[in-house]
């Protein structure tokens, strides 16, 4: 998924993408570079990614810095999910 979102900022040529790969190495990278924005792929079963967010919520240098948090979220179009979409829509 990363590679997709790389690739379509990357197209517009006005964003710079660095992608890193562990959430340890994030937070080192996020304080050299100081992005203007951060998008998380958050993976629900890793609890690195809010011991991440806490941290950049709490220091004074990234807590300014917008974060968007991007899941992988299962189809609505699967049969599990269909109960609950029909008692969401009812």
């Amino acid at each position: 998924m990363a590679d997709v979102l790389d690739a379509l900022l990357d197209a517009t040529n006005d964003y710079d993408v660095v992608v890193v790969e562990s959430m340890a190495r994030g937070y080192t990278r996020i304080k050299q570079l100081a992005p203007d924005a951060i998008i998380v792929f958050v993976d629900m079963e890793d609890h690195a990614v809010c011991q991440l967010l806490s941290m950049l919520t709490a220091d004074p240098d990234t807590v300014d810095i917008p974060i968007v948090t991007w899941t992988k979220r299962p189809s609505l179009l699967q049969p599990s999910s269909q109960p609950r979409l029909t008692a969401v829509a009812a």
